[in-house]
């Protein structure tokens, strides 16, 4: 099997995972999955800088930085357009939040029983409909997020063997937190546990669907590197270090310290140093 596809269904397996803690009744701390959230986006953004925009330059210096640079503005623009088709406030200021829903959110969804104390089809029955588009228009962005990190994977396979694994973990950090998210947004909108985990299932084949994607254009190289290296620049620094900021507190920006010094120091170890 090819390694980015195995990666990617490791990484669907992650958020399918997380949704299985929402609609099965279990929460994680939302101080938790924050500092999961901010550990990837620091992550992310050190392999993008010390390790895929290096090599790519190295293998195409004339081009990687152009490249690199067209990737981050065109997913950009991309983020932009599904951010402005979601209504205000279905996903915070502008961006999809990764984070738990409350404790008190998810068992309720979970059992069956709305927050009010309904069951949860009359709460369906009655459920706010801008609410329900909400959750709908998050998933849609947390779709292209999604398809994104599968671009990322596969065209960092054109590098070493380590830095495609780096990539790998910086994504599947923050998988199970989406899963969580999704799963959460669609209890709390009032849908039940199975179309809860029918989203977290669109999301997990996103990922998949943006390997064989890129695999079907077979980028080479430098270029493919290049690629990899402004995607997984604009998903660390552009969706997830938001995620980090607005609910900002010390272990937050310890975790994403963190994350970064992780890939740096896996970096150097690649190199022996």
């Amino acid at each position: 099997m090819d390694k980015a596809l195995a990666y990617a269904l490791a990484a669907a397996a992650a958020t399918l995972a997380g949704a299985v803690v929402v609609v099965g009744g279990g929460a994680f701390s939302a101080r938790v999955m924050r500092r999961a959230v901010a550990l990837a986006a620091g992550f992310l953004v050190a392999v993008a800088l010390v390790g895929l925009l290096p090599e790519a330059l190295s293998r195409s210096p004339g081009s990687a930085g152009l490249v690199a640079l067209g990737g981050f503005v065109l997913v950009h623009l991309v983020q932009q357009v599904v951010g402005r088709i979601a209504p205000h406030g279905a996903h915070g200021e502008g961006h999809v939040h990764v984070s738990a829903p409350s404790t008190h959110q998810s068992r309720a969804g979970a059992a069956g029983v709305h927050a009010s104390g309904e069951p949860h089809g009359a709460a369906l029955a009655g459920a706010n409909p801008v609410r329900a588009v909400a959750s709908i228009a998050a998933l849609g962005a947390l779709v292209v997020h999604t398809l994104l990190d599968g671009v990322a994977l596969a065209s960092a396979q054109g590098g070493e063997a380590r830095l495609g694994s780096m990539v790998f973990v910086g994504v599947l950090l923050h998988k199970f937190p989406e899963g969580l998210a999704v799963a959460g947004l669609f209890i709390a909108a009032g849908f039940s546990r199975t179309r809860a985990m029918l989203a977290a299932g669109v999301l997990a084949a996103s990922i998949i669907a943006g390997v064989l994607i890129t695999n079907s254009f077979h980028p080479q190289g430098g270029v493919a590197l290049a690629v990899s290296a402004g995607v997984t620049l604009y998903v660390g620094a552009a969706m997830l270090v938001p995620e980090a900021r607005d609910r900002a507190d010390a272990s937050t920006a310890i975790s994403f310290v963190l994350g970064a010094a992780f890939a740096v120091g896996a970096r150097l170890l690649m190199e022996g140093r």
